[in-house]
């Protein structure tokens, strides 16, 4: 006989129906869908509920993080041999947005 493997569950976002307890929660909770069937998501940065695209943050946050990676790059262009902390203080991010956005590939470490 062959044995099926176990599928890995669908990434799934649930809320909580009005008037409900905690005994009744598992057939209170039911998957948020929005238009054309795509699923509702909270977005990682603001938290606002947004329907779901190829990114984990709604599309304000979306060109808000597009804008600030410009304005990095400009600043690197004027500012050469800007370290990662002045880069930080200067533009006004946290190191670790910083970091992450060379993780991404949204920028690039030189030296």
């Amino acid at each position: 006989m062959h044995r099926q493997r176990a599928r890995k569950p669908e990434a799934r976002y649930f809320y909580l129906a009005p008037n409900s307890t905690h005994s009744r929660l598992r057939t209170t909770l039911k998957p948020l869908r929005g238009e054309n069937d795509k699923m509702l998501k909270n977005c990682r940065t603001c938290h606002s509920l947004f329907t779901s695209s190829k990114y984990d943050i709604c599309p304000s946050c979306v060109e808000a993080e597009k804008q600030l990676v410009v304005e990095i790059k400009t600043y690197i262009k004027k500012h050469r041999q800007a370290t990662t902390l002045e880069i930080a203080r200067d533009v006004g991010v946290d190191v670790t947005t910083l970091l992450a956005m060379v993780r991404d590939g949204r920028l690039k470490m030189m030296g």
